[in-house]
């Protein structure tokens, strides 16, 4: 293998984990965003979350309860009778 060539592969890889490495700082800002947005409302205002396309939200306890569930592009929103929004997993499946 020529030097060219390793030279190559290892910008390739470079290149990869710091695309990797936006990727986990872009989820952990939004993460941290959405979970700042969580402690700031009122105590005594029940968390609730309803899905962009259906119904769905009902049960969800919080957060991290709704990433375990399969929920996706959660994003507060201070709605009528929400506090955030997300895809529930069947809308999400079936896009």
């Amino acid at each position: 293998m020529s030097v060219e060539r390793i030279g190559d592969d290892r910008r390739k890889k470079m290149k990869i984990a710091y695309q990797e490495a936006v990727e986990v700082f872009t989820a952990n800002q939004k993460a941290k965003l959405l979970l700042d947005a969580q402690r700031k409302i009122e105590d005594g205002v029940p968390f609730s979350l309803s899905c962009f396309e259906c119904d769905a939200g009902d049960g969800v306890t919080g957060l991290i309860d709704a990433q375990h569930q399969g929920w996706t592009d959660l994003q507060y929103d201070d709605g009528m009778s929400w506090n955030f929004l997300g895809m529930c997993p069947e809308c999400g499946a079936s896009q």
